[in-house]
C-alpha cells in the first residue's frame, strides 16, 4: 500500500532493511520452535519477551550497529576491489511532488536531514488542515461526500479532540508523550471491539477463528500501521515507514504473544496436572513457515529493485499477501491434510 498510494519511488536504507528483516525472521523460527509440541511453557513464553528486550536495545544502539556494518560492507568491498560506491539519496520534500529535491551524500548527516524535513512536513500539514476545516468549521466547495464524511465523522473527531491533544501545535508541543499514550489506548480499545465483532459475525457464519484472524481481524487490526506508514511516507521516511510494517510484525510475534502467554501460563505454572497452554498449531507451522518464505522473496525483490519501494513492489507485495493468505486459509480449512479437528458441540441429555 505504501508503494501503491505514493505516487513517487521511495528510497531505502539497505541496513534497515536488513535488520528488521533478519529481525523478523529470528522472531518467526521462535515461534516455530515454541509451538512445535503444541504447548505453551512459562519459560518459553518468557524467551520470547526477553528476545524482545534484545531487539528493543539493539535498537537503541542503532546507530552504532550502522556505522558497523557500513563500515564492513566498505571493507568487503575493497577486499574484492569492488571499490567505494558513492550513493546519493534523493527524497522529496513533501509528497505531493511539488517540493525540493535534497540530496544527502553523508549516513551522518542523513538521518538528521530526513528528521527535520519531516517535521517541517508535519507542521505543514497540521496548518493546512486546520486551516481547509476544523472541528467547527465545515468542509466548503467540496461537494456533498465530504460534508456527509465530515458530519459522520464529526462525534469521532470531537472526541479524539477532548482526550488527544494535538502536539503538532506549538501549545501542545510538550505534550507529545500523553498524546503517544493516549492513541495507544484508543488503538487498543478499537482493536478490542474489532477483534469482538469479528469473533461474532465469524461464530455467527459459522467461520473458523483461524480464518478470520488471517482474514477480517489481520486486515483491520493491522489499518492503522498501513496508514501510518503511508503518512510517514509522504513526509519522506520511506525507511521509517516500511520499518513500521515489518517491526510491527515483530513486537505481535514476540511480545502480543509472549507477553499473554507468559501471564496465563505462569498463573497455571503450579498446577501439576496442567502447567501448560495447549494450543492446536498445525496449521500456524505452515502458516509461519510460508511466513519466512514471503520475507525471503520480499527481500529478493527490494535487493533486486536497489531498496527502493515502487508500484512493481507494491504489486508484487500484494500478490504474494494473496498466495499466503489463499494457502494459509486451505491449511485451516483441512483441504490439505487434517490441521483443526471439528468442534465438538455438548448437546444436554433432555433425560
Amino acid at each position: 500500500m505504501i508503494s501503491i498510494c505514493f505516487h513517487q519511488v521511495v528510497p531505502l536504507e539497505w541496513f534497515s532493511v536488513t535488520r528488521d528483516c533478519l529481525c523478523y525472521s529470528l522472531s518467526v523460527i521462535l515461534l516455530i520452535i515454541v509451538l512445535k509440541d503444541e504447548r505453551i511453557y512459562w519459560y518459553e513464553a518468557l524467551v520470547l519477551v526477553l528476545v524482545y528486550t534484545l531487539y528493543i536495545l539493539a535498537m537503541y544502539k542503532n546507530s552504532t550497529l550502522k556505522r558497523g556494518a557500513e563500515r564492513l560492507v566498505y571493507s568487503v568491498e575493497r577486499k574484492l576491489n569492488l571499490g567505494k560506491t558513492e550513493t546519493t539519496y534523493t527524497m522529496k520534500e513533501n509528497g505531493n511532488g511539488n517540493g525540493t529535491q535534497i540530496d544527502v551524500e553523508t549516513p551522518e548527516n542523513r538521518d538528521e536531514v530526513l528528521i527535520e524535513n519531516a517535521l517541517k512536513n508535519m507542521q505543514d500539514q497540521a496548518a493546512a488542515e486546520k486551516e481547509e476545516q476544523g472541528l467547527f468549521k465545515p468542509p466548503h466547495g467540496q461537494g456533498c461526500r465530504s460534508m456527509c464524511e465530515w458530519i459522520l465523522g464529526w462525534p469521532v473527531r470531537a472526541l479524539y479532540a477532548i482526550t488527544i491533544p494535538d502536539c503538532r501545535e506549538a501549545k501542545w508541543r510538550r505534550w507529545y508523550p500523553f498524546t503517544f499514550f493516549m492513541c495507544v489506548v484508543w488503538i487498543g480499545i478499537l482493536a478490542y471491539l474489532v477483534n469482538w465483532m469479528m469473533t461474532v459475525i465469524g461464530h455467527t457464519l459459522q467461520i473458523p477463528d483461524s480464518i478470520m484472524g488471517l482474514t477480517f481481524i489481520a486486515a483491520g487490526t493491522s489499518v492503522p500501521e498501513c496508514v501510518s506508514s503511508i503518512i510517514v511516507a509522504r513526509q519522506g521516511l520511506g525507511t521509517m515507514a516500511l520499518s513500521n510494517s515489518i517491526g510491527s510484525n515483530t513486537f505481535d510475534i514476540l511480545m502480543c504473544l509472549g507477553l499473554p502467554w507468559l501471564i496465563r501460563a505462569s498463573i497455571i505454572a503450579d498446577n501439576k496436572e496442567i502447567n501448560f497452554i495447549q494450543i492446536n498449531s498445525t496449521g500456524l507451522e505452515y502458516s509461519t513457515i510460508m511466513l519466512i518464505t514471503s520475507l525471503g522473496v520480499l527481500y529478493a525483490i527490494l535487493a533486486l529493485n536497489k531498496f527502493v519501494l515502487d508500484k512493481k513492489v507494491g504489486f508484487l507485495s500484494l500478490f504474494l499477501y494473496g498466495v499466503f493468505l489463499v494457502m494459509a486459509s486451505l491449511f485451516e480449512l483441512n483441504v490439505f491434510f487434517k490441521v483443526n479437528l471439528p468442534t465438538c458441540l455438548y448437546h444436554e441429555d433432555p433425560v
